[in-house]
C-alpha cells in the first residue's frame, strides 16, 4: 500500500488527522491536497487524478470499502478544510499587498492564527462559546473602546442551570438560573484572563443589564467578579471593604469565600492589598503616595484607611502582626534572576 492510500484509509476510518501526519512524516499542507485530490476522485471516477496508476488503483479500491456516510462525513471536513486554506491564502494576500509584510512575518502571523484556532475551536468542549471580553489588567477608568480584548470560553448551559423540582416548588421561577448564570460566566471569563461587565452579561443572556443588576443585588450572599467588583468601579469597593472586614473579625479564608462566593485566589490578593496599604501607611506615606505605589484608585485607598482606623484596636493586633509578616515575606522573596533563584 502507497504512503498516500494508507492515510486516506486511516483518516476515513476516523483516526486524528494530527496522529495520521506525525506516523507518516506528512506536513499539513500535502495533507490537504492529498484530500482535495481524493476527494475530486470520489465526486468524479473520470476525473484524472491522481496521475499514477497504482495510486489510482488504491484510491478506487477504499472508496468501494469505505462506507458511503462515513466517506460524506469525512470529505466533508476535507471541503471545510478546502475553505480554510481559501480564506488562508485570502490572508496571506492581505498581509503582502494591505500591510506589506515580508514572508518571514507573514509566516509567523498564519503560525498564530492556526494556534489560536486550534486553542478555541478545536478542543472547545459542547454547548460553550468564544467571547471577547476586557482583558483584566485594563484600569479603571479607560474608555471600553480603548481597551485590549481577550477571548475567553463561556459554558451557556450546564444541568444544574435547570431548577429542582423537589427543591424549587416554582419551577417556572428562572431568578435563579439567571444568577447562577451570571456567577458562571463572570467566574470563566476571569480565570481566562478577562472581565465581564454588566452590559456583557446583558447581552449573553438577553435581559437588560439593569435586570440584572437588580437580581444580584438581591442575592446577599452573592459575589460576581465582574469588572466593576474587580477594578475599583462602583460596588467592587464595597466587596472589598466586606471581605476585609470579616478577615479582621478572624473569619478564615473558607468562611469569606463561602459567605461572599469570591474565588481563594481574589479573597488572597485582597487581603496582601490592604496589607500593603498598612505597611505603607505605618511608614507615613501619604494617600496620594500609597495610591500611586499600589495602582489602586483614591477611593480604595480610603476605605483601607478608614477600616484602619477603625479595627486599630488591641483585639486586631493579631491581624495586623499576620499583615506585617505577609508583607514582610512578600517583599524578601527571591526574585527570577537573584541571588535565591
Amino acid at each position: 500500500m502507497l504512503r498516500s492510500t494508507w492515510v486516506l484509509r486511516e483518516y476515513l476510518r476516523g483516526r486524528n488527522m494530527a496522529e495520521i501526519r506525525k506516523v507518516a512524516a506528512m506536513s499539513k499542507t500535502r495533507f490537504e491536497d492529498l484530500l482535495r485530490c481524493f476527494s475530486s476522485l470520489a465526486s468524479d471516477p473520470h476525473s484524472s487524478a491522481p496521475a499514477d496508476e497504482r495510486e489510482r488503483e488504491e484510491w478506487m479500491e477504499l472508496l468501494h470499502s469505505i462506507p458511503a456516510s462515513k466517506l460524506k462525513q469525512r470529505l466533508t471536513a476535507s471541503v471545510e478544510t478546502k475553505k480554510a486554506a481559501e480564506q488562508e491564502d485570502q490572508i496571506v494576500g492581505e498581509l503582502k499587498h494591505e500591510f506589506g509584510m515580508p514572508p518571514v512575518k507573514v509566516r509567523a502571523v498564519l503560525a498564530l492564527l492556526r494556534e489560536m484556532e486550534d486553542r478555541l475551536s478545536e478542543r472547545r468542549p459542547e454547548h460553550t462559546v468564544v467571547y471577547w471580553a476586557v482583558a483584566s489588567h485594563e484600569p479603571a477608568g479607560k474608555p471600553l473602546e480603548a481597551c485590549a480584548l481577550v477571548p475567553v470560553r463561556l459554558s451557556l448551559l450546564e444541568a444544574d442551570d435547570i431548577p429542582d423540582r423537589q427543591q424549587d416548588a416554582d419551577f417556572n421561577c428562572v431568578r435563579h438560573m439567571k444568577v447562577n448564570k451570571a456567577r458562571r460566566y463572570a467566574t470563566e471569563a476571569k480565570r481566562c484572563g478577562g472581565y465581564l461587565t454588566y452590559a456583557d452579561l446583558g447581552y449573553l443572556l438577553g435581559i437588560h443589564p439593569a435586570a440584572i443588576s437588580a437580581l444580584v443585588q438581591k442575592e446577599q450572599t452573592t459575589v460576581i467578579p465582574l469588572r466593576g467588583a474587580e477594578c475599583d468601579i462602583g460596588r467592587g469597593v464595597t466587596h472589598r471593604r466586606e471581605i476585609i472586614k470579616m478577615f479582621l473579625e478572624l473569619y478564615t479564608e473558607t468562611q469569606i469565600a463561602d459567605r461572599t462566593g469570591h474565588s481563594y485566589e481574589s479573597i488572597e490578593n485582597y487581603i496582601k492589598e490592604f496589607g500593603t496599604v498598612l505597611v505603607l501607611h505605618e511608614q507615613g506615606m501619604a494617600a496620594p503616595m500609597i495610591r500611586k505605589v499600589t495602582g489602586r484608585s483614591t477611593r480604595l485607598i480610603q476605605v483601607y484607611l478608614q477600616l484602619l482606623k477603625e479595627y486599630s484596636r488591641p483585639e486586631y493586633a493579631f491581624r495586623f502582626n499576620y499583615l506585617r509578616t505577609l508583607v514582610e515575606a512578600g517583599e524578601n522573596r527571591p526574585k527570577k534572576g537573584g541571588l535565591g533563584s
